[in-house]
């Protein structure tokens, strides 16, 4: 229970990552001494099989720790030596993650309690790990689904090596999952590898990773998790695997080296290229191996030197397949891929130092190559160069590309400026703390991704940022993670060496989004650094001079309708292209025109419709296919142009663009489209939900839109509406507005429709001969549409009300009144005359002003009471 308190003395970074392997660490040392009971329920065959569905259920993420404890206690209760195999055949086929792991693990060291189970555990899992390397495995039909359940398969038995299963059983599981074979089988068992060797790297080579090194300089007492070194046994198998890695990376860049100084042949580039990506594949996970090891320093270049495979380069041989061109704009690549030469150095040994005042605004390409000039190289300038550039208006980051400009063009001629260069920045970097100073880090920060781009800086370390960016998504990270992408994310996407552990970072990225939802403003930060070097990858196309044409008349000059019909007759529409970008404006201007000018739209259709059909007929397909899309997706942010697009198809029917039949068409698949009897219901609400009322704002613009062809539509329209009526009243809620909207179209094609005031009612006069004379039996009752006429009913009872309660206290008045003066006539001296309080009300409707009067026999008192009523008192 020592450990316990590990995590506890930790900041919270910390203590969310090492948390699960302290408390797995646990579970481990508390489940050696447990035992099964003596006394065993004895289970039926059906409760087996409810309980290996149990288990199944276990590897959903949404799966709660209550029926992990439900499972456990049934194993725990039940004797379950009669179906050992079928437990253990469910568990093998289940898929592990973070969440379940401590499930699995528990699960399966209660059941090692058996004596069978483990020898019954290990033949199923070697019988299915012949299956996946066969392509037997029903389940895992491609490569990569394989490759993953051999992942889950080695994690399995990593945990369960010394609780359950001993070194040969795992040396036995290792050398069949991870065989010998081609090239392309130990480009998959190497990604097998390196997911072993993240979880299980210091249990067998007893060193730690670079990032855990990192995090015990934080917090010492770290190291205290981590308390199991005697597990170092497989040192030997795994180090013989690796050298394997080392000999077929040597190999294969000794074949691209020579196939990239014999090239001629197309098919060669084509072949030197994709042995260019198995080589980065293999070399990126060789590295992560590698520091698993505890063999790989990023922030120390000279440790890399060391370990010949990590100092292969592809670009000791690159090709034009991946130049470097491609990584940077037009416009940047003076600034990153042209430098100049220093021919003659200034004299180090001169007594007198220039002081170069351009250096404190080194702004342009042409300052910082003439500081690079007059630069003179010794220890005591290079320091004071280095100081300076960073203290220089911390804020002021737009001249970061130019200094880092200075420092490539010095580092190209002075070799022993480069380690400086990313010592002093990568340690900067180091000691920062987010939390603290985030502009500081973002600076420093910036700078290495700036040097990455010179090739200062190598691109894994910029990688291995961005990688320990991701395993935590809080606000500053994702402020640190834009920046990169910002900066130089084009560069590590077309760089030859990083493109394709950068994907995969991207990937890894766009998983945790969806494990773990942002704020909205951190998500639009992360969406427009994702997007700004993917949207600078296609540079705009200009316009021809014809397609220019086309757009000024469209769009500026419609209003004059004989003019631009004239002028667009004139066209060369014989030419596709032309004809193409002429469809695409036209469309354009349907879905994004004002409601103005789209009967000019129509009515220049239908001009173009006898001499050029197929024109008009691609535009209305297309406002068709859009209106289908719609009702598919029910984007709130493209109701504007749903709407547009309905009135655009009002007038094409009033142009005799398309017929009636159509129209119907298409106002029945408005209110159909999703309701299909063969789509469940779930799903149905998915795509029109119960809330939504957009359809029937469709409906009522389109028929709207055709209000001068009711007549001649008025049989289809009538039997349309009654049908209408009766999806309008399968919603649960209308707004008022739509309410409205529909009493005025009711009203204006036939308003015996308000008088349908059921489903069943609807559906009964839809499937009459004669709707006219349906609609003519129905009692004359208006429908109660949602809340409408309950809300005019209640009005007029309250009005009633208050009518009839003046009239009452109008009456009591003048009998009070009455009374008193009669009183006043028969004064008697010795009587006291008692004090009366009468009322009166002054104004009309919801205003009232209730006057309170007191008579007595001295004097009047008045005061008001408004918005109360008061009594009377004799």
């Amino acid at each position: 229970m020592e450990t316990q308190r590990i995590t506890a003395t930790l900041n919270p970074e910390l203590k969310q990552k090492y948390q699960e392997i302290e408390e797995l660490q646990i579970l481990k040392e508390n489940l050696k001494k447990f035992k099964l009971d003596a006394n065993l329920k004895p289970i039926k065959q059906e409760k087996v099989l409810k309980l290996c569905e149990k288990i199944k259920d276990a590897d959903s993420n949404r799966t709660t720790k209550k029926k992990y404890e439900s499972v456990l206690k049934e194993i725990r209760e039940y004797d379950l030596s009669k179906y050992l195999q079928e437990i253990a055949n469910t568990i093998i086929d289940c898929q592990l993650h973070q969440s379940n792991i401590k499930f699995f693990v528990e699960l399966c060291i209660v059941l090692n309690n058996y004596n069978e189970f483990k020898n019954i555990l290990q033949q199923t899992a070697i019988k299915h790990g012949q299956q996946l390397l066969e392509k037997k495995g029903g389940n895992y039909e491609n490569e990569d689904k394989r490759a993953q359940k051999r992942k889950n398969l080695l994690r399995l038995f990593g945990e369960l090596h010394k609780p359950v299963f001993q070194q040969k059983e795992l040396e036995e599981i290792l050398k069949l999952l991870l065989p010998h074979g081609t090239l392309d089988q130990l480009l998959i068992n190497i990604q097998v590898m390196t997911n072993f060797m993240n979880h299980f790297g210091f249990q067998y080579f007893g060193k730690h990773k670079y990032e855990t090194r990192q995090d015990f300089l934080i917090n010492p007492d770290l190291q205290n998790i981590f308390i199991d070194t005697e597990y170092k046994t497989l040192e030997d198998a795994l180090t013989q695997y690796i050298k394997e890695i080392e000999s077929t990376l040597t190999n294969l860049y000794k074949d691209i080296h020579k196939l990239a100084e014999n090239q001629t042949d197309p098919s060669v580039n084509q072949k030197i290229k994709e042995m260019k990506e198995q080589f980065i594949r293999l070399k990126d996970n060789y590295r992560i191996i590698k520091d698993c090891m505890g063999e790989y320093d990023p922030s120390n270049p000279e440790n890399e030197n060391e370990n010949e495979i990590l100092n292969l380069n592809i670009r000791d041989f690159q090709s034009s397949s991946f130049d470097d061109t491609d990584c940077f704009l037009l416009e940047e690549r003076k600034l990153y891929c042209q430098f100049i030469t220093i021919n003659n150095p200034p004299d180090p040994n001169q007594i007198v130092v220039q002081q170069n005042q351009k250096q404190k605004d080194c702004s342009s390409i042409e300052i910082a190559d003439q500081m690079a000039l007059e630069f003179v190289n010794t220890k005591q300038n290079r320091k004071k160069l280095l100081e300076e550039m960073q203290n220089f208006k911390q804020n002021y980051t737009i001249v970061i590309p130019y200094q880092c400009r200075l420092f490539a063009t010095l580092c190209k001629h002075y070799k022993e400026f480069e380690e400086e260069i990313i010592k002093s920045f990568f340690e900067q970097y180091k000691q920062i703390k987010p939390n603290d100073h985030l502009e500081r880090k973002q600076r420093y920060l910036r700078y290495l991704c700036e040097l990455t781009k010179f090739k200062i800086l190598k691109q894994d370390i910029i990688l291995d940022i961005l990688a320990q960016l991701l395993e935590d998504l809080v606000s500053y990270n994702v402020e640190m993670i834009a920046l990169i992408l910002n900066n130089c994310g084009r560069f590590l996407k077309y760089s030859g060496e990083s493109y394709k552990k950068f994907e995969y970072l991207l990937t890894q990225l766009d998983k945790q989004r969806k494990l773990k939802p942002l704020a909205q403003k951190e998500e639009s930060t992360l969406t427009q650094a994702l997007l700004s070097f993917d949207r600078q990858v296609k540079p705009k196309k200009e316009k021809s001079e014809i397609q220019k044409f086309i757009k000024f008349i469209i769009f500026d000059q419609l209003d004059d309708f004989n003019n631009a019909f004239e002028t667009m007759e004139r066209l060369p529409l014989s030419d596709q292209e032309c004809k193409k970008y002429l469809i695409k404006q036209l469309f354009k201007i349907s879905i994004k025109g004002r409601y103005s000018t789209l009967s000019i739209v129509a009515c220049l259709l239908a001009t173009l419709k006898d001499k050029y059909p197929d024109i008009t007929g691609q535009v209305v397909d297309s406002l068709l296919d859009d209106i289908i899309c719609g009702l598919e997706d029910n984007n709130i942010n493209k109701r504007q142009r749903r709407i547009t697009i309905i009135k655009m198809i009002g007038e094409l029917y009033a142009y005799q663009i398309i017929d009636q039949e159509l129209l119907f068409k298409l106002l029945y698949l408005i209110i159909e489209y999703g309701h299909a009897s063969d789509i469940s219901q779930a799903e149905q609400d998915l795509i029109d939900p119960p809330e939504d009322s957009f359809r029937i704002n469709q409906v009522i613009g389109l028929v709207e839109s055709v209000r001068e062809y009711h007549k001649q539509l008025k049989t289809d329209l009538l039997k349309f509406l009654v049908y209408f009526q009766r999806y309008v009243l399968s919603k649960r809620y209308l707004p008022q507005i739509v309410e409205f909207s529909l009493l005025d179209l009711y009203e204006m094609v036939d308003p015996r429709l308000t008088k349908i005031r059921t489903i069943h009612q609807a559906e009964q006069i839809y499937q009459s001969n004669n709707i006219e004379d349906a609609l003519s039996r129905l009692p004359d009752q208006t429908v109660q549409l949602q809340g409408i006429d309950k809300k005019l009913i209640e009005d007029q009872k309250e009005v009633e009300i208050s009518n009839k309660l003046e009239q009452e206290l109008e009456q009591q008045f003048q009998q009070q009144l009455k009374e008193s003066q009669i009183e006043t006539q028969l004064k008697q001296p010795n009587v006291k005359q008692k004090s009366k309080n009468i009322v009166m009300i002054k104004g009309a409707g919801d205003v009232k002003v209730i006057t309170k009067v007191e008579i007595s026999n001295n004097n009047k008192k008045s005061t008001q009471v408004p918005n109360q009523y008061v009594g009377f008192q004799q």
